[in-house]
């Protein structure tokens, strides 16, 4: 049945209960049809935002919902949540920096986890290798920090474009730096005598 004004149908719903907007031939419960780029919009004044629920019913499936979110969300406003069963997997906060496992992502890529947590890289094609590249302009550094919630860069490695040199950081401070064949110690090192028990 057509729905429309003057012989002009607005919409279209099948004999099997499709419905068709822009289409007369609906192949799917919903068909949105036209030339426009911005072919649907969702608007809500919830204090918490909108959402657009994915619900998988089978055995198996999950209940999934993405919320563009309001100040009244949990997660606070501005963001686009992926919720999975009322717990959120992933943020975009605005801005773009994107978290796994925190609602407020402080960086790019901000994943954070209770207990043992692992992020992986990995190829599957033989002679093929995985690398993670630290990149900056000439004049900048490229840094790995390892720390902990009381110092966020304790130890790492530093490499300064501008000298070519590669620096290893513990304690808060530079211990070695390499470069052009030569190795500093910034502190004189303690040498200590390997045994059997060692190995």
């Amino acid at each position: 049945k057509a729905y429309g004004d003057e012989g002009v149908p607005s919409f279209i719903v099948t004999s099997g209960s499709n419905v068709g907007i822009g289409t007369t031939e609906p192949g799917f419960p919903l068909v949105v049809s036209g030339t426009q780029y911005d072919m649907a919009k969702i608007i809500s004044s919830n204090s918490a935002g909108t959402a657009l629920y994915l619900d998988a019913d089978a055995t198996g499936g999950s209940n999934w919902h993405l919320q563009s979110t309001a100040n009244g969300a949990g997660t606070g406003g501005g963001k686009l949540d992926f919720v999975e069963a009322g717990t959120s997997r992933m943020v975009i906060a605005g801005g773009g920096n994107v978290g796994i496992g925190t609602t407020n992502p402080l960086y790019k890529l901000h994943l954070k986890g209770a207990g043992t947590t692992e992020q992986r890289i990995e190829t599957t094609d033989s002679g093929a290798y995985s690398r993670v590249q630290l990149r900056s302009a000439t004049d900048g550094y490229s840094q790995f920090n390892m720390g902990d919630s009381g110092a966020d860069a304790a130890g790492g490695l530093d490499y300064a474009h501008s000298t070519d040199t590669l620096s290893i950081r513990a304690a808060n401070a530079v211990q070695l730096s390499l470069g052009s064949g030569v190795a500093t110690f910034t502190t004189t090192p303690t040498v200590g005598t390997m045994t059997s028990s060692d190995n």
